[in-house]
């Protein structure tokens, strides 16, 4: 049991309960509760709470404009032929690079809206695109150089929704 950390300030995990340090308004959307996969602190396994990052993709799918990305025919391909080992890697490097210094280079213009890279086109569809978006959405403050955890966070929940926008035909 014990405590565990979790890529999301404020939030911590007792004997496999969620407790907050105080209550974060902009974090939760009226009907979504988070998907978190916590390490502990004394174990290598994780705790998954499970189905509720698909339910924040439900959500954001149904915005305007979140919900006006989607991956065309060729980044499908793309992703086909690199595999999802490979995009992993370069979500965690442009996330690493692009979103995740404390003060991001163009904080809010980084991210290209164009059809460049898979990566790119999930970063605006789940709101992890800049840090206001991170913060807005996700409840990772600005500020602060993201941790390994937060960085884990963003590439996994970039990760399901291009493995949701995959399996679209």
């Amino acid at each position: 049991m014990g405590t565990a950390i979790c890529p999301i300030q404020h939030m911590y995990v007792v004997n496999n309960s969620i407790k907050f340090d105080k209550f974060v308004p902009s974090l939760f959307h009226p009907n979504v509760t988070l998907q978190l996969e916590c390490k502990r602190t004394m174990r290598t396994d994780k705790i998954k709470l499970k189905n509720n990052i698909e339910d924040l993709l439900d959500s954001l799918s149904k915005s305007k404009f979140r919900g006006s990305f989607h991956l065309n025919k060729k980044m499908k391909d793309y992703v086909k032929e690199k595999g999802f080992d490979k995009i992993k890697l370069d979500a965690r490097d442009l996330i690493t690079k692009r979103i995740a210094p404390e003060n991001p280079n163009n904080d809010g213009k980084q991210t290209p809206m164009r059809q460049v890279h898979p990566v790119f086109i999930a970063q605006h569809a789940t709101g992890c695109c800049c840090r206001g978006c991170l913060e807005r959405i996700h409840g990772i403050k600005k500020g602060h150089e993201l941790s390994s955890e937060e960085i884990e966070y963003v590439v996994n929940t970039l990760m399901l929704w291009i493995q949701r926008e995959m399996s679209k035909d």
